[in-house]
């Protein structure tokens, strides 16, 4: 087995569900440390081959490459239905990867799939250390029978786990309520290409002015930018019932929605019968665009009810845009911080959002202010410290105090 980092690259295997945005700066982060010797196993071929995503109502297909810089494999997908819960993957091949692979450590990736809980079992049983890193946090909504299930199953299962990786606080929280020994806890922070963001931006200033006018949209607008699935728990209507409240006192702010769902066709009817002309509907975007939306923007808005770590944040942050956000995100508490690099409203509270909306819009030093501050937050929550974080779990594991 492996030694301590320093003497040796732990040989480590990290699964992931499918290759995703926000993810291969890390994994390419990963590749690069000399710490590690890493092959991260995809379980599904989603976003890289054509797939239709029922969220998006829409085909996705990622027009940039997000799985150069690193070592990976694609593991076959045997799934009936890639997109419904807990069979949505189904990998057998993992059990020979696993056991035969000759890694010292296994990070798994949620545990809410076949394959994840295949995963997590086939570690145990070739003896090699599991990590286990997941998203959730108490907000989730959920009847106290499901409570109690899964305080009963996910106990058990969190305690055989040698390290145990968090994404924000309140997943951190999460864990801790459900009996992980905070020793066992390390930070892998929710986190986004920062440095590949800046360099797009910096490449091409003006590419937000460009798309202003393309929208037709004024250059003294003031734009509100949401980015995202249109689907029940992002609670996109509440951006339209607190936006005709703040077109009454500023007439020069818009709304920019990217992203399509099955709430769409409903939101541009509701739009259109509230007399909103200020409301763009621009649709999916891929990598290449979405990048331009930011950097047209003034402030991002997120009125989700359950959003444990939505990266669009993250990547608001990065291009230094303050942002609104409701109760129901995770990293409300500590990526966002009230009244310092953004605004939190309680989740559902129309008035409240529009008042922060309308608050924002009508200072144009705050928002310069919390978008220096919002960019100078997200920098620790980097790809680079989150492989320090990995390191750190991989070192308990081997100096004898992680192992179950």
């Amino acid at each position: 087995m492996a030694t301590i980092s320093a003497m040796m690259p732990y040989k480590i295997a990290i699964l992931s569900y499918h290759p995703m945005p926000y993810h291969a700066a890390f994994y390419r982060a990963v590749g690069a440390d000399p710490r590690l010797d890493a092959t991260v196993l995809f379980l599904d071929r989603y976003g890289i081959d054509a797939v239709f995503d029922p969220e998006f109502s829409t085909e996705v297909k990622w027009d940039l490459s997000l799985t150069d810089g690193y070592r990976h494999k694609f593991l076959k997908n045997i799934s009936p239905s890639p997109t419904t819960p807990i069979v949505m993957r189904i990998n057998p091949g993992l059990f020979s990867e696993i056991l035969g692979g000759d890694y010292d450590a296994v990070l798994v990736t949620g545990y809410d799939t076949l394959s994840a809980q295949l995963a997590i079992w086939t570690t145990k049983l070739g003896g090699k250390k599991l990590l286990l890193r997941a998203e959730a946090d108490l907000h989730n909504p959920s009847t106290p029978m499901r409570q109690r299930i899964k305080r009963l199953l996910l106990g058990p299962l969190l305690a055989r786990c040698d390290a145990v990786l968090y994404s924000c606080q309140n997943n951190h929280a999460y864990f801790r309520h459900f009996g992980v020994d905070e020793k066992k806890t390390f930070p892998i922070l929710s986190s986004v290409d920062i440095a590949g963001l800046r360099q797009t931006r910096d490449s091409d200033p003006e590419r937000g002015a460009r798309l202003r006018s393309e929208c037709n949209i004024p250059p003294d607008a003031i734009i509100f930018l949401f980015c995202g699935r249109l689907i029940p728990r992002k609670r996109p209507q509440d951006l339209l019932a607190a936006f005709t409240h703040v077109t009454r006192a500023q007439p020069k702010a818009w709304l920019v929605i990217v992203g399509d769902g099955p709430l769409r066709d409903g939101l541009e009817k509701d739009a259109r019968a509230q007399g909103l002309h200020n409301v763009l509907f621009s649709g999916f975007k891929n990598l290449s665009q979405i990048s331009a939306y930011y950097q047209m923007a003034d402030v991002f808005v997120i009125s989700s009810e359950y959003d444990p770590t939505p990266k669009a944040l993250n990547e608001a942050m990065t291009f230094a845009l303050p942002a609104i956000v409701s109760t129901g995100i995770g990293t409300a508490h500590d990526l966002l911080i009230d009244n310092e690099n953004g605004l939190v409203y309680e989740t559902g509270d129309t008035a409240a959002f529009a008042a922060s909306m309308l608050r924002l819009s009508l200072d144009r030093d705050l928002r310069q202010r919390m978008g220096d501050a919002a960019a100078k937050t997200v920098d620790a929550w980097s790809p680079q410290a989150n492989v320090d974080g990995l390191v750190a779990a991989l070192d308990f594991c081997f100096a004898g105090e992680g192992g179950s």
